[in-house]
């Protein structure tokens, strides 16, 4: 299949683009301001360009393309919500069936299932119940999407990941110098999975080609401060995980923004008693759906299966 990736310069776009490329897809990736790394051994068509030629010739898209830093509000519309609409109104028009839009478990809001694992099936929180304008955008754009791809007769896959990590950046909630940060005491259960298992996926989405929700998570829910210590031995030895007071967590962030915004320069401000309280609870997913593609979050339990070593 030929599949077009967007946003394929950053963490989870470019595994989308390795794991589309190792299984014998023709990728083309999209490149914006920073380069697309090249998969060794496999040739990855890189381009610039307006929607209606980016989606020509293709037989399937992957959207991961998504701003992060906080802009003003219309341009945080334009380039992540407008952006991903057009992208399949051009996509349809060249007879691209199957569109694969990388969303977050984030849209859930507070709806953290406790000990029960979320289902694939359950809905999105109200856009107004979340205070982050992250999962908000996210939320919203789901539904669009949604929309959009029952009136033009697309095939809409929506992929739901957990906090992603790689061989490189760390499954903690933030770093500072050589410290990794989390939240709260850390026997809470966060979702971290490897950028890779994610592209897997994704992959094995875009080969299926069925309209469904999936989510990219964790199979067998770990604690977040042993499984981050554990990720540290093998990777990052010099790295100090460190759980951090909730009082001390909000502070530090409060801290950061203001010193962000005397510098003028833009800084993500979510509501913090919110982050801190996703932060802070048992995040729990089901993958039964992802389970039955043959999914396997194989990168992610190399690390779990260190904790007691």
């Amino acid at each position: 299949m030929r599949v077009l990736v967007t946003g394929a310069a950053g963490r989870l776009g470019g595994a989308c683009v390795a794991a589309l490329a190792h299984a014998g897809h023709e990728v083309r990736a999209v490149q914006h301001r920073r380069p697309v790394a090249p998969v060794p051994g496999r040739r990855i068509e890189v381009r610039r360009g307006a929607p209606a030629d980016l989606t020509r010739d293709v037989d399937a898209v992957v959207h991961c393309a998504f701003r992060f830093a906080p802009h003003p509000s219309a341009d945080y519309r334009r380039d992540n919500l407008d952006a991903a609409l057009r992208l399949m109104e051009h996509g349809r028009a060249h007879d691209v069936r199957t569109f694969v839009h990388v969303s977050s478990v984030m849209v859930y809001g507070l709806d953290a299932g406790g000990a029960v694992a979320l289902p694939e099936t359950r809905s999105p929180a109200a856009v107004a119940e979340v205070l982050d304008p992250y999962p908000a955008m996210k939320i919203e754009l789901e539904r669009r999407l949604g929309a959009l791809a029952e009136r033009l007769g697309v095939n809409l896959v929506v992929v739901r990941p957990g906090i992603l990590f790689d061989d490189r950046t760390p499954p903690v909630v933030r770093t500072v110098g050589r410290f990794g940060l989390l939240v709260g005491a850390g026997r809470n259960h966060l979702p971290f999975v490897h950028a890779a298992d994610v592209a897997d996926l994704v992959r094995r989405a875009v080969e299926d080609g069925r309209p469904a929700v999936y989510h990219a998570a964790p199979a067998r829910p770990v604690a977040a401060l042993p499984f981050a210590r554990a990720w540290c031995r093998r990777h990052a030895p010099g790295l100090r995980v460190l759980p951090v007071p909730r009082p001390a967590y909000a502070a530090l962030g409060l801290l950061t923004w203001a010193a962000a915004r005397a510098r003028g320069r833009p800084a993500r401000w979510p509501n913090l008693r919110y982050g801190i309280r996703r932060s802070t609870r048992d995040l729990r997913y089901d993958v039964s759906r992802a389970r039955a593609l043959g999914w396997d979050d194989a990168r992610t339990r190399t690390v779990q299966e260190g904790i007691d070593r």
